[in-house]
C-alpha cells in the first residue's frame, strides 16, 4: 500500500482513506499496516472508519462509499485505497451513481490487477500481485512437502511476502 499512497501523495492528495477488510484476513491486516505506516511517514492523518468490508461483498462496499460521500462535507477523502480491484470497481460505480467523477473528484486505487481492471471504466490504477510467481512458490512448497513424506509437518504454516507493483491507469489524477 505504501507505493500506492506515495503515488497519491505525489498527485497532491492528503485525505486518503483506506477501505478496510475483515480483521481475520492476514493480507488485509498487512495492507492496513502499510497504509498506516506510509500515512505517518508522509505526516498525514490516517482516515479510519469503524466499518469493515468483505473483499467481495458489493453491498458493503457500496454502503461504505455512500456513507463517506453522502454528506458532501468538504473534508471528505480525495482518494480511496481499496482492498481489491473488485471492491474498487464497486466504489467507482457507486461514486458515479452519486454524481462524482473518478478520477476528477475522487481518485481510486485497487489491489490485485485482475484482468478486468484494465478494461474497467475508467481503467483502474491498482497494485498488481505477482500471481505467476505466487503459483511457482506454492508448487515449490507442495513438492517440498511431498519429498519430506512422513517427516513433513502438515501444521507448519508457510508465508512468503512478495512485492506488489503499482500499475498506474486512469482512476487516479492530480488534485484540482
Amino acid at each position: 500500500m505504501g507505493i500506492a499512497i506515495d503515488h497519491l501523495v505525489s498527485l497532491g492528495h492528503r485525505r486518503i482513506k483506506f477501505l478496510r477488510g475483515f480483521e481475520v484476513s492476514g493480507s488485509a491486516m498487512l495492507r492496513e499496516e502499510g497504509y498506516y505506516r506510509t500515512m505517518v511517514r508522509h505526516e498525514l492523518t490516517p482516515l479510519y472508519s469503524h466499518e469493515r468490508c468483505n473483499f467481495f461483498d458489493d453491498a458493503q462496499a457500496e454502503a461504505q462509499t455512500r456513507g463517506l460521500f453522502s454528506s458532501g462535507e468538504p473534508d471528505r477523502p480525495t482518494a480511496l485505497l481499496c482492498l481489491s480491484d473488485l471492491m474498487a470497481m464497486v466504489v467507482c460505480r457507486t461514486l458515479r451513481s452519486m454524481g462524482l467523477v473518478v478520477p476528477d473528484q475522487v481518485s481510486v486505487v485497487g489491489f490485485d490487477d485482475i484482468p478486468s481492471a484494465a478494461r474497467f471504466d475508467p481503467p483502474l490504477t491498482t497494485m498488481g500481485q505477482p500471481f505467476q510467481e505466487m503459483g511457482r512458490q506454492a508448487v515449490r512448497h507442495l513438492l517440498s512437502a511431498i519429498d519430506q513424506g512422513d517427516a513433513w509437518d502438515r501444521h507448519q504454516r508457510v508465508e512468503t511476502l512478495m512485492p506488489a507493483q503499482l500499475i498506474v491507469r486512469q482512476s487516479t489524477a492530480p488534485m484540482l
